[in-house]
């Protein structure tokens, strides 16, 4: 799959987030309105990522998953759920610090819900460059490493003129 897609679906009170294909910051912008339509809803008490049909994942989007599990561990006090079985993916993810903010799994539930395609428009460029700044200092945020790791590109990010 050349371009990514992301799906999700509520089945019962978890909304499933699958995320397919060559995950970029394309479709950042989109997600990320979609984040926080959701964080405003109060149908649900768990998230959960399925990363299975991903092929890869650029830093902005890593940066938006971290938003999640940031905000599932100040809304609800625990770990967002996120399923991969991707052993490169696995590996950024632990390289990132993901294991210590996710509970990750390589095996997702069987049966899945009737999924509900994202739309990937993009509004503006300045919207999303705020949102590719937004996503770098989120992710960041997980570790050290990430601060010194991102630092350069969050610097060129802030000074770059809008």
């Amino acid at each position: 799959m050349a371009t990514g897609t992301i799906f999700y679906a509520r089945h019962e009170r978890t909304y499933v987030l699958k995320l397919i294909g060559e995950l970029r910051y394309t479709l950042s912008e989109s997600f990320n309105a979609f984040l926080e339509r959701l964080f405003k809803q109060l149908d649900f008490d768990n998230i959960l990522i399925d990363l299975t049909e991903a092929e890869s994942i650029d830093s902005t989007m890593l940066g938006l998953l971290a938003k999640v599990a940031n905000f599932m561990h100040r809304r609800f006090d625990r770990q967002a759920v996120l399923v991969c079985n991707n052993p490169d993916i696995n590996e950024l993810l632990d390289s990132l610090g993901f294991y210590g903010i996710f509970t990750i799994f390589e095996q997702g539930p069987g049966d899945s819900p009737s999924l509900q395609q994202l739309s990937s428009d993009t509004t503006s460029t300045d919207a999303m460059a705020a949102t590719i700044l937004e996503a770098h200092r989120t992710l960041s945020e997980v570790n050290d490493g990430n601060k010194a790791l991102f630092r350069e590109l969050i610097d060129a990010l802030q000074d770059a003129p809008r």
